[in-house]
């Protein structure tokens, strides 16, 4: 079995402003910040501003239509507004760039020191600013649902991206035209089979198929979400509550929303239904022209971001040019050699990967990301006694800085195991890996190791066992049996 810190190296991969307004030359890159955003376009500065708001005005939606949410998001939220389609697929993805995928027009990176979202400025559509509210949507349920199913995520971020802001009146849960019109004219996805897509799924990715799961989750999320507004807690409060407490998503279904062939009925009579519902919200406008900040990027400053953003979608021969070109620019950039480091260790170079990160943290304290692989990097070479305390430091400062981060609770937990410290603590470390990210079978694997080594032999086989259940992925669930079988074989020699 690999070792934790090679299964955590895989796991992975913000100036003084002008007070005055900036116009953007062809080409040129604008940063706009707001209170909870950075808006970086090619665009105009007049829009750059307009997304900002768009943004903040999305927030205070949800602040107000979920009080006991948390909407402040640990990380800096970093918004790519690309001004056309030619300007957003020199963004997107690798895994989009193939024939038959779906025309996308956002997204949303999720990384361990900030978050991305990219938008296309120009998406068609009735509704403008429909990627915004959708895009953001997905931050805050991911933010504060680690398990939430794919179709409910995507249902969701539909069921908001389809409202509008007029004023200080938001209108909630509009209908779909586009939706509507693709499902009433095609055959409704068996709802067995609905709750199992996952990401690798051809009905998510494929366009003929994706565009169909897409429609239907906003479906019957918006069919559900009526039922949930008007009871209070409805049924998909006690959804997430079941997906939470570890069932899988057709049996949560079940038990929530009833028999499923009812209801699959049901949500063909809602899609060809003549009525829908939408909800008023008053929200008071929150932040003025004045709490915008903007400035034009340098070249070194815009390529070092796309180059950082390109290197965490695997456009890797992309990033590496814009990277060279900042570094050539502003060689003493600590970004950039952190960006460097990420690239070198997606293309499985880990020693070049560290002499990046390594100047990256000579550059920048602030280099949290690049302390973190160097702390990795320290930790699979055996560290001496005396380097104990300069991983511990930097592994801790990770934690403070992203709270949410797996990896460095499982890295932590490590090195207290190894060096035989404190292992309660280095078992409560794993245990917090584990609860933030339940289904990485590597951090019950820790777990359980550690309590064997604790002479917990009861426990140690509880968490294998739940490492089986966890289990998403074939390759994992098998992962997963045999390490229970070594758990078990090593608990009976203890017990001797």
């Amino acid at each position: 079995m690999k070792s934790i810190c090679a299964i955590l190296l895989t796991l992975i991969f913000a100036p003084a402003w002008s007070a005055h307004p900036v116009a953007a030359a062809e080409g040129d890159w604008i940063e706009v910040e707001s209170p909870h955003f950075v808006v970086v376009s090619d665009a105009t500065e007049s829009q750059a501003r307009s997304v900002a708001i768009q943004f903040e005005r999305v927030r205070a939606v949800f602040k107000k239509a979920f009080p006991r949410m948390r909407i402040y998001p640990d990380l800096p939220i970093i918004i790519l507004a690309a001004k056309d389609k030619s300007s957003f697929e020199q963004l997107e993805p690798a895994a989009w760039l193939g024939q038959g995928q779906l025309n996308r027009v956002g997204m949303l990176l999720r990384s361990p020191d900030k978050n991305y979202v990219l938008l296309r400025l120009d998406a068609p559509g009735q509704n403008p600013y429909h990627v915004i509210y959708h895009e953001y949507a997905h931050l805050i349920l991911e933010d504060n649902f680690r398990s939430i199913p794919l179709w409910l995520n995507e249902g969701l971020a539909e069921f908001y991206g389809h409202s509008t802001l007029d004023g200080k009146t938001v209108r909630l849960g509009l209908p779909s035209e586009k939706n509507l019109k693709l499902l009433q004219t095609v055959r409704l996805l068996p709802l067995k089979t609905f709750f199992t897509i996952n990401e690798s799924s051809p009905y998510y990715n494929e366009a003929d198929k994706g565009t169909i799961f897409y429609a239907q989750s906003w479906a019957l999320t918006d069919f559900l979400m009526f039922q949930n507004l008007r009871s209070g807690r409805g049924p998909i409060d006690r959804y997430l509550a079941l997906i939470a407490q570890g069932s899988d998503p057709v049996n949560a279904a079940t038990q929530t929303f009833g028999d499923l062939d009812q209801l699959q009925v049901a949500l063909e009579l809602f899609v060809h239904g003549l009525q829908f519902h939408y909800y008023r919200l008053k929200v008071s406008p929150s932040v003025n022209e004045s709490d915008l900040h903007a400035h034009g990027l340098l070249p070194a400053e815009s390529d070092a971001l796309r180059g950082d953003f390109l290197a965490r979608v695997s456009r890797i021969h992309e990033a590496e040019s814009l990277l060279q070109s900042a570094l050539k620019q502003a060689p003493e950039m600590a970004s950039a050699h952190e960006s460097m480091g990420l690239l070198e260790l997606h293309e499985g170079h880990p020693e070049k990967a560290q002499a990046w990160f390594a100047k990256a943290a000579s550059l920048s304290s602030q280099s949290y990301l690049a302390r973190f692989y160097l702390a990795l990097a320290l930790m699979k070479n055996s560290p001496r006694a005396a380097q104990f305390q300069e991983i511990t430091n930097d592994l801790n400062d990770m934690i403070q800085f992203n709270p949410t981060f797996a990896p460095a609770y499982a890295a932590l937990a490590t090195l207290y195991a190894n060096q035989l410290r404190d292992a309660q603590k280095a078992q409560t470390l794993a245990a917090k890996a584990s609860q933030l990210d339940p289904h990485n079978v590597h951090y019950l694997f820790l777990e359980s190791e550690i309590l064997l080594k604790m002479g917990n032999t009861g426990e140690a086989l509880h968490v294998a066992e739940r490492a089986v259940n966890e289990a998403q992925s074939p390759q994992d669930k098998s992962l997963a049996y045999v390490f229970l079988g070594s758990v078990q074989e090593k608990a009976h020699g203890l017990r001797k």
